[in-house]
């Protein structure tokens, strides 16, 4: 097999429908990391894939100088070697990734690489989901053999469990907690790394709502297409919020991922406004995936949610912590960890804690409350439920900014690598 990997100044095969800053940049960063990724790996490189919203022209870059720009989300690779080599240590994996974004960056382009390397049986054995079906019809062979993801086993979008769905907007919640700091202060304006976060979190509610409602689309485009029709013929509909409202919001969120000079930045009352939609919808996706009534507290139907979950998914989510800790750490807390079991899974745990805290946030704000959130009881509780703690030993005070910052620590080193 010969590797074609993109010289410096090729354009990369990637269909021109984005916009031409977003087009070239988005060359430019396949173009380096085929470039390194063959360096490193030679021979050994079966194919590299673009996936995510650059495999769809769908990149947000802010313009931050003269010749500088600054790539607001992720460029998603996967790596495939060949059958046989041995998958480098996440170690080297991280050093190729520092040097990727290094050249990246001296060529005028700050951005994040994440890159997942693995053989062919990862792709042979993708189950449905939103990753792989995207993965099937939006990714980009950059390098390597063309027909690569003619591996993974096709499936009908009505095959993706709606539970897929649910964990992304659970996902973003999480997400959303990172930005706590600036947001407290209730700013008119929002930062632009701010302003992207909101976007994608809106977006994916959006993507969230469809699955759910059977009118999922592979891209940003057709998501804001399949809402704006929606909303169009079905009106009110067995829906958790009027349609039109929120699609409109949607077509203004897709506008700016596309073109975000084009459009001006949101403040305090659009993310107060996007906050009460994903209250709303993720009650709406619990009710539908236990059969709760629609008098059921959100609380309770997550409760309900984490009971149903088979006790040998639990068991994997707590061992993936342990192994993660490695045995200095987790066996002075394997008993305590063991016995979370019976509750639920280190990935549900950190989502109900995030949705517990997530709701109060617009309240906690306006009130200009500094301590513990009003409606708990105990703090120190909620982070008893977490998987782990960052500060083993501290007996300070625990207020809800803390708590925020625990949530995303937890979701950042137990989730964001597993699916378990």
């Amino acid at each position: 097999m010969t590797l074609r990997a993109p010289l410096p100044n090729q354009e990369s095969a990637i269909p021109a429908t984005g916009s031409g800053d977003s087009i070239r940049l988005t060359s430019s960063i396949c173009d380096t990391v085929a470039q390194k990724s063959v360096g490193k790996f030679g021979a050994s490189v079966r194919a590299l894939v673009l996936t995510g919203s650059l495999a769809r022209n769908e990149g947000t870059f802010s313009r931050v100088g003269i010749g500088k720009w600054v790539s607001l989300g992720d460029a998603e690779f996967v790596l495939v070697l060949n059958s046989g080599i041995p998958l480098p240590p996440e170690a080297e994996v991280a050093s190729l990734i520092r040097a990727i974004e290094d050249a990246l960056s001296a060529c005028g382009i700050s951005c994040s690489v994440s890159m997942g390397v693995c053989h062919d049986d990862y792709l042979r054995g993708l189950k449905p989901h939103i990753f792989a079906y995207e993965l099937i019809c939006r990714g980009r062979v950059v390098c390597g053999e063309d027909r690569i993801l003619s591996l993974i086993p096709p499936f009908a979008v009505s095959a993706i469990p709606r539970e897929d769905a649910w964990r992304m907007l659970s996902n973003r919640i999480v997400e959303q907690l990172k930005l706590v700091d600036e947001l407290s202060a209730v700013p008119e304006k929002l930062s632009v790394g701010a302003h992207y976060q909101l976007v994608k979190f809106v977006l994916d509610m959006a993507t969230s709502f469809l699955l759910f409602a059977g009118y999922y689309a592979p891209s940003y485009r057709e998501r804001n297409a399949q809402l704006a029709l929606l909303a169009a013929q079905s009106g009110a509909g067995p829906w958790p919020f009027d349609l039109t409202e929120f699609s409109r919001l949607v077509e203004i969120c897709t506008d700016w991922k596309l073109a975000p000079e084009a459009s001006a930045d949101a403040g305090f009352a659009l993310w107060n406004s996007a906050t009460s939609y994903a209250r709303q919808l993720l009650t709406w996706e619990l009710e539908q995936l236990t059969g709760g009534a629609g008098s059921t507290s959100t609380e309770d139907l997550m409760a309900r949610w984490m009971r149903r979950q088979s006790i040998g998914v639990r068991l994997r989510g707590w061992l993936y912590v342990l192994r993660r800790e490695g045995w200095r750490r987790s066996h002075l807390v394997m008993g305590k960890l063991l016995r979370k079991v019976w509750v639920s899974s280190p990935r549900y745990a950190v989502y109900a804690a995030a949705t517990l805290l997530f709701f109060q946030l617009p309240g906690l704000f306006l009130s200009g409350a500094t301590g513990v959130p009003v409606s708990f009881d105990e703090t120190a509780e909620i982070i008893e439920t977490l998987p782990m703690r960052r500060h083993r030993n501290t007996t300070s005070p625990v207020g809800w900014r803390d708590l925020a910052h625990e949530i995303v620590w937890n979701y950042n080193r137990y989730l964001v690598e597993t699916r378990s």
